[in-house]
């Protein structure tokens, strides 16, 4: 819908975590041909995509962090005082394994979604 009323259109995820081919190529490429932009996660996406043919100038790698690299090395752990954050961004299905989260706390972790 963004493409036909003229707008610019960035996606924003994985892109390619590995090789593929066959109609999974084909119709990944064909989607990716539709916008404007790819936000990917890594610079094997990257590199995958402008190995199939999407241009580098649209393939931009953003990483899949919060914060920079020197905020995280100048805090590697958290004062004793404070509580652990735990950010999750996914799908809550068995197959992404958010159960070992369960295991550090004796409480477990507590939410609307089951997970206590």
């Amino acid at each position: 819908m963004g493409k036909l009323r003229g707008r610019t259109v960035i996606l924003w995820g994985h892109g390619w975590k590995r090789p593929e081919s066959g109609w999974k190529r084909r119709t990944r490429l064909a989607f990716y041909r539709l916008v404007d932009g790819l936000l990917v996660y890594g610079e094997r996406a990257e590199e995958l995509g402008v190995e199939y043919g999407v241009p580098s100038r649209k393939i931009h790698v953003v990483f899949n962090s919060l914060y920079p690299q020197a905020a995280l090395s100048a805090r590697s752990e958290p004062p004793p005082s404070e509580a652990p954050t735990v950010i999750y961004s996914s799908r809550l299905t068995p197959r992404h394994r958010l159960d070992p989260l369960r295991r550090p706390w004796p409480h477990g972790l507590r939410g609307s979604r089951g997970l206590a």
